[in-house]
């Protein structure tokens, strides 16, 4: 745990650090990636998605409004081009899966501040609760049922494999062939046994978003790790659940974020041919005016503490 001192150093390198970037021409911006917001997230020991608390998340979201220049994510190259010396850099914020607390906590939380977004959905929860297999991951290590899961995936339940943390079964799992994944996904929630425990968005929370003014775009309805499909099963991971979810948000859907952030050229022309115009991945980097719109990097913002949030934030800026 960072002691009062290294908090307090940290806190004033960020601001320094944040003050020196603002001062220089160069023309930069920023996407930030959240995925679950809690008002008070339980311990549930390894998980591959931990929820950021909502006291954490509202810190981080007042230092951007004072300190940045948050935009909707269809601006920010346009605002980054237009970037003069001494202005504010351009942050988008966006928002992965379909997460009951997106509609409860986190838009109302946004309008407050009057900060826009976008949300990236599957659709899943269009027609009821999804049911995630990294969702039934985590209930089945809370469970204590690590083994049983090495063994369904096969790999293997030995010493060493039981030492594995769950990042690296998630990351396995996210790398196999599809079918193999289905195969496992299906056999985790027979496991599981349980309803999802995530509700989901229905089409009426979709609405009510775009409603409100945020974007919504697509996050592929069968998530499946892009790079890993053949193309023609990439092109119909691309369209499947698309007119759907474009139908509940009453518009176009023109953005995507590509599920566990992976991409590479051909999935980004795969992408444009299928009519989207900015996608985003996730390595930890800024975004330059002449990055390629549909392999626009990400930040992720989980996990920090406030004072370590605007420290890597201004960090990952400065290192441009």
């Amino acid at each position: 745990m960072a002691t009062g001192g290294s908090t307090l150093a940290r806190h004033v390198v960020a601001c320094m650090t944040e003050a020196q970037t603002k001062r220089s021409p160069r023309r930069v911006g920023a996407v930030l990636m959240y995925h679950g917001i809690a008002e008070d997230p339980e311990d549930r020991g390894q998980s591959t998605s931990p929820r950021l608390s909502l006291a954490s998340f509202r810190t981080g979201l007042e230092h951007l409004r004072r300190s940045y220049d948050v935009v909707p994510a269809h601006e920010l190259y346009q605002r980054i081009e237009r970037r003069t010396r001494t202005a504010r850099i351009p942050v988008a914020l966006t928002f992965d899966d379909d997460l009951e607390s997106h509609h409860s906590i986190v838009a109302p939380l946004l309008m407050e501040l009057g900060l826009p977004a976008s949300f990236f959905l599957t659709g899943s929860g269009l027609q009821g609760p999804p049911a995630f297999w990294w969702d039934d991951l985590d209930e089945l290590y809370a469970r204590g049922q690590r083994r049983e899961v090495l063994r369904e995936a096969g790999l293997g339940a030995d010493r060493l494999a039981l030492k594995a943390p769950i990042g690296m079964v998630s990351k396995t799992i996210q790398m196999m062939a599809p079918e193999r994944r289905d195969k496992l996904a299906q056999r985790l929630r027979e496991m599981v046994g349980v309803a999802p425990r995530e509700p989901g968005l229905s089409a009426a929370n979709v609405r009510k978003l775009a409603a409100d003014g945020f974007e919504i775009g697509f996050h592929t309805r069968s998530h499946y790790q892009l790079q890993t499909l053949s193309d023609h099963a990439l092109e119909q991971a691309l369209r499947d659940g698309l007119g759907d979810l474009a139908e509940a948000a009453g518009r176009p859907i023109v953005g995507i974020a590509y599920p566990h952030t992976g991409a590479d050229l051909r999935v980004a022309a795969a992408a444009a041919a299928a009519g989207f115009e900015l996608g985003f991945t996730g390595n930890n980097r800024p975004v330059r005016p002449d990055d390629h719109p549909l392999l626009t990097e990400r930040i992720d913002a989980w996990p920090c503490t406030a004072d370590g949030f605007a420290f890597r934030l201004a960090r990952t800026l400065a290192a441009v």
